[in-house]
């Protein structure tokens, strides 16, 4: 809901936690009704008598309204009480205006244009009334009242009756009208509403937050998830250099290019930055940018924040658990393919993870010390896959040619529909073992002998 083309953050615009936007803006518009209203009465008032000079209008009447209308602005910014229930003063001043321009008409007769000056009042003000209202009882309360003052001060006043039934019809068809554009216009509203509210139920289980900028007014707007992840007040309305000087020092150069990009080049931005909220806390944002352009130009950039912290840092262990063991570990597409090598691994072969990211786990160095490990790699996805277990003992040649025996297992990891996602191939270095096992058996066999032979010295 935006009452007025200016931000919220005008003099007009009360400041404040206490209000959420659409609340902000709903004082904003009276108050701005407060100016018109009391400029507008007694100008009104002053040409009419310029074009009825012997109407009873009395100036003094208008100027009271006049400043009543501008003490409830001025108290609008003093008291807090007032400030909350501003759109019901207005709504109230709508009906001293409709009591007391009726009783202008009953005066003076349907005539001097006192006639079409109801009208018009009468159908301006009840768009006044549907200012913050939920549902269409106030505006049909108001628009009832009013045909009803109408009626009352062209019957009792000293219009003949024929013109009292033209201005009370008048009334009539203007209270119909207005009733139904403004149910139509107060529908509509709620729906809104309620699918604005069902959105910000979904950002905040989500942690997503959207924002646009406006390239031809250069406004930014955050919704209030957006103010949560960055820990600030909803009351706060961003602008450009301050949105990006949240961002970590690091990273603040990158978010910038990145935004005006977008803004100037039309280059949409899918990016995991840091930022540094309100707080003093620092966080991960997943941060997207959507330009929308019209006629050629880039007209407006849409796109969302996402607190990913928990999701980095748990991402960041995973990756410091990977790279941080004397294991040979890798992760493996169900197809074979290979996504990633832990650092040990790359370094016993000495390949850089370029050389090996996407091969077929068969074709990469660690399987290459003959035809029965590239059958044991293809063997070994082909199980894992399956949702079985591999282990075997496995040869590979290191980077200075020799061969070093592994402990090779591979494994399926499932998703959460039990479905097998990727697969991980494992290799611990158990040549000493080996080694050790073969000087016991080397040994074992040399003592057996040497017992036979001992046990037919002493039988001869």
């Amino acid at each position: 809901m935006s009452y007025l083309p200016w931000p919220t953050s005008s003099i007009l615009g009360p400041g404040g936690e206490e209000f959420s936007r659409e609340k902000r803006l709903e004082v904003q518009a009276c108050r701005l009704l407060s100016l018109f209203g009391a400029a507008l009465v007694p100008l009104f008032g002053a040409l009419l008598s310029a074009a009825n000079p012997e109407a009873t209008d009395p100036m003094w009447v208008r100027l009271g309204l006049s400043t009543l209308f501008a003490s409830l602005l001025g108290a609008s910014y003093v008291s807090g009480a007032i400030r909350r229930r501003f759109p019901a003063w207005i709504r109230g001043m709508c009906y001293i205006l409709v009591v007391w321009f009726c009783s202008v008409v009953a005066v003076n007769g349907p005539s001097g244009h006192y006639d079409m000056g109801l009208l018009l009042l009468y159908g301006t003000l009840p768009f006044v009334v549907a200012i913050g209202t939920e549902s269409m009882r106030p505006v049909w309360r108001f628009l009832g009242f009013g045909l009803l003052a109408g009626a009352a001060g062209a019957a009792f006043g000293s219009a003949s009756t024929a013109s009292a039934l033209v201005l009370t019809g008048g009334l009539a068809t203007v209270a119909l009208v207005e009733g139904v554009a403004i149910r139509n216009q107060v529908g509509t509203r709620g729906r809104l509403e309620r699918q604005n509210d069902l959105f910000e139920r979904a950002q905040e289980i989500a942690d997503v937050g959207a924002w646009e900028y406006d390239v031809v007014s250069e406004d930014l707007f955050w919704t209030r998830q957006v103010k949560e992840i960055f820990s600030l007040p909803q009351s706060y309305e961003p602008i450009v250099e301050e949105a990006v000087s949240f961002y970590h020092p690091e990273d603040r150069s990158f978010a910038r290019d990145m935004f005006w990009g977008a803004v100037e080049e039309g280059s949409p931005f899918d990016e995991e930055l840091r930022i540094v909220n309100g707080e003093e806390d620092l966080r991960w944002v997943r941060v997207q940018g959507t330009p929308r352009v019209e006629e050629g130009e880039v007209s407006r950039v849409r796109g969302t924040f996402q607190d990913i912290t928990e999701l980095k840092e748990n991402q960041l262990r995973r990756e410091a658990a990977f790279e941080n063991t004397y294991q040979l570990t890798g992760l493996v597409k169900p197809d074979g393919t290979l996504l990633k090598a832990n650092e040990t691994a790359l370094s016993f072969v000495g390949a850089s993870r370029e050389e090996v990211t996407g091969k077929p786990l068969w074709e990469t160095p660690w399987f290459q010390a003959g035809e029965e490990t590239v059958d044991m790699a293809r063997q070994s996805v082909e199980e894992a896959r399956g949702g079985g277990f591999y282990r075997q003992e496995l040869p590979i040649k290191g980077r200075d040619g020799k061969i070093s025996i592994f402990d090779y297992s591979m494994r399926p990891v499932q998703d959460e529909t039990g479905e097998v996602a990727f697969l991980v191939p494992e290799g611990r270095d158990i040549t000493q073992r080996k080694r050790r096992e073969q000087m016991l058996k080397s040994r074992r066999r040399k003592i057996e002998a040497l017992y036979r032979a001992t046990s037919g010295l002493l039988s001869v």
